[in-house]
C-alpha cells in the first residue's frame, strides 16, 4: 500500500478506536472501520482485510476465554455454511471493486443505515427452539455479506438473539465463528486480489499492539458506562459515518 504517514496514523486510530468499541459493545468494528478505511485511501478489499484482521485477533482472545460456553455443534454448522457461502460473496466483491470509490462510499453508507435500522426495529422474541431453516438462511446471508462487504456479523447476531442463551454462550458462539471463518476469508481475498491483500495483512499485523490496547481500553470503559447508553452513542456515531459517506461525494462534485 502506497500511503502517506498521516494515512497510516489515521488507520492506526481507526483500528484502536474500532477495537475499543467492539470490545465494549460486541459489534461495530466493521461498521466503523470499513467506511473510514475507504476514506483513508484503502480499496474495499484492503479495508475488509485490515478490519477483519483486528476482528480475528479479538475473536481468538474471546473464543479462548469462553470455550466452555460455546454451543459447539451449532457453531460448527454455522461455520461450515458461512465458509461455503463466502466465495460467492468474494466474487460479488470483485464486481464491486470495479466501481468508483465515491459510489462505494455511498453504497456502504446506505447498507450501514439499512442494517442498523433492521437491528433497531426488528423486535425478536427469544425462544428455546429456533427453526433450523432460519439458521441455514442466516448463516448463508452471513457468509455472503462477509465475503462481499466484510459485514457478516448482523445476520449471525439476529439469529443468536432469537435464542434464550446466556450472554457468555451468545458471545462464545459469535467469537468462535469469527475466529474460524476469517482465516478462510483471507485465503479467498488473496486468491481473488493477490499481493495487495498480502501486503495489507503484513501492515495490519504491525498495528496489533494498537488493537490489543483498544481492546483493553474498551474493557476498562465498559466498567463505567452502561451498555444501553454506550449502544446509543455508538449508533449515533454509526449513523453519522453513514450519512457523511452518502452525502460527501455529492458535495465534492460541486
Amino acid at each position: 500500500m502506497n500511503l502517506e504517514l498521516h494515512q497510516y496514523i489515521a488507520l492506526g486510530l481507526i483500528l484502536f478506536l474500532g477495537s475499543a468499541i467492539q470490545s465494549v459493545a460486541g459489534f461495530a468494528l466493521a461498521f466503523v472501520g470499513i467506511p473510514l478505511a475507504l476514506w483513508v485511501g484503502l480499496t474495499l478489499p484492503q479495508a475488509i482485510t485490515m478490519i477483519n484482521l483486528a476482528a480475528l485477533i479479538q475473536a481468538l482472545i474471546g473464543a479462548r476465554s469462553l470455550k466452555t460456553d460455546i454451543p459447539w455443534s451449532l457453531a460448527k454448522k454455522a461455520l461450515i455454511i458461512r465458509i461455503l457461502a463466502a466465495p460467492l460473496g468474494t466474487y460479488l466483491l470483485t464486481l464491486l471493486s470495479t466501481l468508483s470509490l465515491d459510489f462505494l462510499k455511498q453504497f456502504l453508507g446506505f447498507v450501514l443505515v439499512l442494517i442498523m435500522t433492521i437491528q433497531n426495529r426488528l423486535k425478536i422474541k427469544p425462544t428455546e427452539n429456533v427453526p433450523a431453516a432460519w439458521g441455514t438462511f442466516a448463516f448463508l446471508m452471513s457468509g455472503l455479506m462477509a465475503g462481499s462487504l466484510g459485514m457478516g456479523g448482523p445476520a449471525l447476531v439476529l439469529w443468536v438473539v432469537a435464542h434464550t442463551w446466556s450472554s457468555s454462550k451468545s458471545r462464545g458462539f459469535l467469537f468462535v465463528n469469527y475466529a474460524g471463518f476469517l482465516p478462510f476469508q483471507f485465503v479467498y481475498l488473496v486468491s481473488a486480489f493477490g499481493q495487495p491483500i498480502v501486503d495489507t495483512i503484513y501492515i495490519g499485523l504491525l498495528f496489533s499492539p494498537l488493537i490489543f490496547l483498544g481492546t483493553i481500553l474498551g474493557l476498562w470503559v465498559s466498567k463505567f458506562i452502561s451498555k444501553d447508553r454506550l449502544s446509543k452513542i455508538i449508533y449515533f456515531l454509526l449513523y453519522a459515518i453513514a450519512l457523511v459517506s452518502i452525502i460527501a461525494p455529492f458535495m465534492s462534485r460541486k
